[in-house]
């Protein structure tokens, strides 16, 4: 069950890095602008990236659904999303602010992180 929530999540989070080129919150249409070249490149380069990562995991967690996950190979890709998500909820505060939507993707990415930890068990 797990896994195909998860598979659903990672969907959903590819879904959303799609509209953060016309997100009023983020702004790009004036913020990207004001950055150099290199940097305005590689936070554009890093979410276009970002995308095929997540349907991809979405993908692998609904087949992980279906499989005992009891092999080398099914325990490192989990433990790699696992691991991926601990760390993407613990630099939410440092990175990118708390505040309650900061707040939420922490809570989401660390949550996800256990998850895929806890399927190891």
């Amino acid at each position: 069950m797990f896994f195909a929530i998860a598979g659903v999540i990672n969907v959903l989070l590819a879904l959303f890095h799609l509209t953060f080129w016309r997100d009023k919150d983020f702004n790009w249409q004036q913020e990207l602008p004001k950055m150099n070249p290199a940097n305005r490149g590689l936070i554009q380069a890093a979410v276009i990236l970002f995308i095929p990562i997540l349907l991809s995991w979405g993908v692998i967690s609904f087949l992980l659904a279906g499989e005992r996950n009891d092999d080398s190979l099914h325990r490192a890709v989990i433990v790699m999303m696992g691991t991926f998500y601990v760390i993407r909820g613990a630099i939410q505060p440092k990175l990118l602010g708390l505040d309650m939507s900061g707040a939420i993707i922490m809570l989401i990415c660390l949550s996800l992180g256990t998850g895929y930890f806890l399927m190891l068990l």
